[in-house]
């Protein structure tokens, strides 16, 4: 028996800034879903000090998002990296982010997310005295620095953006709505679900909507924010959310009826 998609033609709105959305809208789309690029981030860079020459004292350069990689680009206006900096990367959108910036990839993490980074690059160099580079959100968790310099490395952490609201995510939101509501709405930051209900603070936008959230952390503070997630990814990453709205949705009455009726063959 054949079981079917339970995202087929369910509307799935992405919330994470246009090119991260773009990144993941093909498994989504594999998966039968019709995907909305609703971003509810967008990406405000920040000058960063003495850049070229913190660089060329790093051994490596650490990536963990497209928006870190684009941003700092930017700030290097098109000039390569110093010759003997190696770059490490959390996942392969944030490689073919890489890549595309003519940045070279010597390493990438074993689990999609900074604690990943960390655990693979220590595997692979030993940390102690590695001069590591890490410009991020100023939203990003700090555990993973920290958990960098525990080990002995000196870790230069910059801010390098911020993760703004959308100045159109009203007008997005309206033009969302008016083509279909939203079966599921993924949230890879709390950022982002604080950003969507700021923008319609009178009616929540998500309506009938389920929630999916990228991480535990994620999911806890939408939580606390008075809001049901019904999925929680296991790791950040388009395979692991796509997984977490299976299991909710096989897990239904409906789903459960559908698959029951709906297979071919034996």
């Amino acid at each position: 028996m054949r079981v079917p998609e339970p995202l087929a033609g369910r509307v799935v709105w992405l919330t994470r800034e246009p090119c991260a959305n773009e990144a993941w809208r093909g498994p989504f789309e594999a998966a039968g879903a019709v995907v909305r690029s609703v971003p509810c981030l967008a990406v405000r860079g920040r000058t960063v000090p003495h850049l070229k020459a913190r660089l060329a004292r790093a051994d490596w350069l650490l990536l963990t998002s497209p928006s870190a990689v684009q941003v700092l680009a930017a700030e290097l206006q098109g000039g390569s990296l110093p010759p003997r900096l190696q770059v490490a990367v959390v996942g392969p959108a944030t490689r073919a982010s890489a890549a595309a910036a003519g940045w070279p990839v010597a390493l990438e993490a074993g689990r999609a997310d900074g604690d990943g980074l960390v655990a693979t690059l220590a595997a692979h160099v030993g940390l102690p005295g590695v001069q590591v580079f890490w410009p991020r959100s100023a939203l990003a968790d700090r555990a993973p620095v920290e958990a960098l310099l525990r080990a002995g490395a000196r870790v230069d952490a910059p801010t390098l953006y911020d993760n703004a609201c959308p100045s159109d995510l009203a007008t997005r939101l309206v033009t969302a709505l008016a083509e279909a509501p939203p079966a599921w709405i993924v949230l890879a930051s709390f950022s982002a679900f604080r950003h969507l209900r700021a923008a319609w603070p009178d009616s929540p936008p998500w309506g009938r909507a389920q929630l999916a959230a990228i991480g535990a952390r994620t999911a806890q503070a939408v939580a606390e924010a008075g809001a049901h997630v019904a999925a929680t990814a296991e790791a950040p990453t388009a395979a692991a959310v796509l997984a977490a709205m299976r299991a909710v949705s096989y897990s239904t009455p409906e789903a459960s009826s559908n698959a029951s009726t709906s297979g071919t063959g034996p």
